[in-house]
């Protein structure tokens, strides 16, 4: 007899690739052939980000189980979980519905657990099928914390689950996905600061970021960051009540690491653009990465009582930032005792694996510059990316904005002003005003809150007075009863009182595209403007001239993912659209196929090959504009 890979038939090893071990018993992998439901399903690994101002944004997982096909992204906050369920049926049946299954305990073991099931009649319809939301109360969820859960969708009685496919989910959460609770997405507002361990008053402006993760550390830590143009800033505040650098390994010293993924790649191994700075508490400075090098680096520190503070500047090497940039960041603090490293503090990852790969790094939001080089609109609707630096009196505050090379670049105003908005009510609104060196205004910017989408030529001529320039756009924050911000409207000041006809778009507040809504033209009548919207989200207003060239764009990304595929007769492929197109801008998706005897395709875009020929399969796509594109795929069956 032969040899297979080395493996002697008489005496089988069972690592040897055969489907029998040594005794003539079924490996697992005699199974997966025969019949896989015999096999223990594999326990895969979840994210759960944070969710941030009620946003749902998260890695994406998804279903694939024949007539059951979903997606879904989970997140947490303070009150617990929210699964966000897309399930893709476009028949109603009465038992269509999604359930989600908790162990709190990630216990793995026969439990009664936390099910929270939500019928399709109570769930949004969307182009080709429906969205559930599904919540789960939760209390004391934090960073790093694990879970386990699984997510069943019923399919008119026929049913699909993430991760146990045995059926069991009711009585057991032996097979749920094990899930990590992550920080969300953390913005970063614009602005420069002197590097000398020092808080300039930039800072205040900064959200606070507490490293939580604690392996074995004696010490506590949060950061804060800003950018500009030209750095990426960090200022943190480390509690350590005994600092030591006498190890003779640099991670063995109390020290602030500092890792950045400028492309945000999440790679296995790093990449040109990934760097892993290392600052111990007397300021000196390691480092890893190919551009992570001295003189991309500023930094300074200080001693304070019971720790010290590290401030840095690091430069940008790889990318032009601006607002809605997203970039890979992590943190770690090395608590050093007795010249060892006795533990660590993290903000994201609990691996410790951020020196081999930024694939464990949390991601960052570049946001707050104003002016033409922001990228983007000016002012990223519904998010406040900058706190006005407003006086206790009510008067603006003046802030130069003064490059490392201290020669002044722009200046930011903000101000508050008291305006009437209907009658006798009066209401406050924000004004910031950017000017370049020569004291021209850049750009201009009012936030007014009110209960109804609405402005009128009253208020629109106040804030403009208030600003000095009719070039203003407005943000309109529509509140509930509670005063909290239900969606936003941005407008141009001009164009409402120029009565012009927009249209509108929503801005995905998770890559900052603008997405189609509906078809609807909103006019301004004598200056007065009404544009509500039923759902949460940041709208902005467009003239119809700027609205073509973003919906011709949008048009342009409706193609067929393959356009020609070959078939054997009694298989099946599927019509797929090209991955750029985003589909939060479909309404919906019909198929038709030139010849059914050759070929068929049902709604869903599967393909059935019946017998030899060639066969043109036809899409046609429908955008929430009410645009239509359609675009074919030729089928040969062999």
């Amino acid at each position: 007899m032969s040899r297979i890979h080395g493996c002697i038939p008489r005496r089988i090893s069972a690592q040897c690739p055969l489907l029998f071990d040594g005794n003539y018993k079924a490996k697992p992998a005699y199974w997966a052939y025969v019949d896989a439901t015999k096999l223990q399903p594999a326990i895969q690994k979840v994210t759960i980000t944070e969710a941030k101002d009620g946003n749902i944004a998260g890695e994406t997982y998804t279903i694939d189980q024949g007539e059951v096909q979903a997606e879904f992204i989970p997140v947490w906050d303070a009150d617990g979980l929210t699964v966000q369920v897309k399930v893709k049926d476009t028949t109603v049946n009465d038992a269509d519905a999604v359930t989600v299954y908790v162990d709190p305990e990630n216990s793995a073991s026969d439990i009664t657990p936390d099910k929270v099931t939500v019928a399709r009649t109570a769930a949004a319809a969307i182009a080709g099928g429906y969205q559930a939301t599904v919540k789960v109360s939760m209390k004391n969820l934090k960073v790093a914390q694990q879970i386990s859960l699984d997510v069943v969708v019923n399919n008119d009685g026929k049913t699909g689950s993430f991760n146990d496919l045995t059926g069991k989910q009711e009585s057991s959460s032996k097979y749920y996905a094990v899930a990590t609770m992550k920080p969300g997405i953390e913005k970063i507002p614009y602005g420069t600061i002197s590097v000398d361990a020092d808080a300039d008053a930039a800072w205040g402006n900064a959200v606070n970021i507490p490293l939580t993760i604690n392996k074995g550390s004696e010490a506590s830590a949060n950061a804060k960051v800003l950018w500009d143009d030209d750095n990426l800033y960090v200022y943190a505040t480390i509690k350590d009540a005994v600092l030591d650098k006498t190890g003779a390994q640099t991670h063995e010293q109390d020290s602030l690491e500092v890792f950045i993924d400028e492309d945000n790649g999440k790679t296995a191994s790093y990449g040109e653009d990934d760097k892993q700075y290392r600052i111990n508490y007397n300021n000196e400075q390691s480092f890893n990465g190919k551009k992570c090098l001295a003189e991309n680096v500023k930094s300074a520190t200080k001693t304070i009582d019971g720790g010290y503070v590290v401030e840095a500047a690091f430069k940008w090497t790889d990318i032009k930032p601006a607002n809605g940039t997203k970039i890979g960041l992590e943190f770690q603090i090395n608590d050093a005792k007795d010249g060892k490293r006795i533990g660590t503090l993290s903000w994201y990852d609990e691996t410790g694996m951020g020196w081999s790969g930024s694939n464990v790094y949390g991601t960052v939001e570049l946001t707050g510059k104003t002016g033409s080089n922001g990228g983007g609109s000016s002012v990223n609707p519904g998010t406040s990316d900058t706190k006005p630096d407003v006086k206790p009196n009510g008067k603006q505050d003046t802030k130069p904005d003064v490059k490392p090379d201290g020669k002044q670049d722009t200046t930011i105003e903000t101000s508050k002003v008291e305006i009437t908005v209907s009658g006798d009510k009066k209401a406050e609104a924000s004004v910031t005003i950017t000017k370049d060196a020569q004291g021209n205004v850049t750009s201009a910017n009012a936030t007014v809150s009110g209960s109804k989408g609405t402005l009128t030529a009253d208020v629109v001529k106040q804030l403009t007075e208030a600003a000095g320039t009719e070039d203003l756009t407005i943000i309109l924050q529509v509140k509930n009863a509670n005063g909290d911000v239900k969606y936003t409207v941005s407008v141009s000041a001009k164009n409402v009182k120029n009565n012009k006809s927009l249209k509108a778009f929503v801005v995905n507040r998770k890559t900052g595209e603008y997405e189609l809504i509906n078809s609807k033209t909103y006019k301004a009548k004598d200056g007065n403007l009404n544009a509500s919207f039923g759902k949460k989200g940041d709208y902005v207003l467009l003239t119809t001239k700027e609205a073509a060239r973003i919906e011709k764009e949008i048009l342009k990304t409706i193609a067929p993912k393959k356009t020609k595929a070959t078939v054997k007769k009694g298989k099946t492929t599927e019509f797929k659209l090209d991955s750029k197109l985003n589909q939060n801008n479909v309404k919906k998706v019909t198929y038709k196929t030139s010849k059914k005897s050759i070929a068929t395709v049902n709604k869903n875009g599967k393909i059935k090959a019946n017998r030899k020929g060639t066969v043109t399969i036809k899409a046609t796509v429908t955008l929430k504009n009410g645009k239509t594109k359609t675009v074919s795929m030729k089928i040969v069956v062999r």
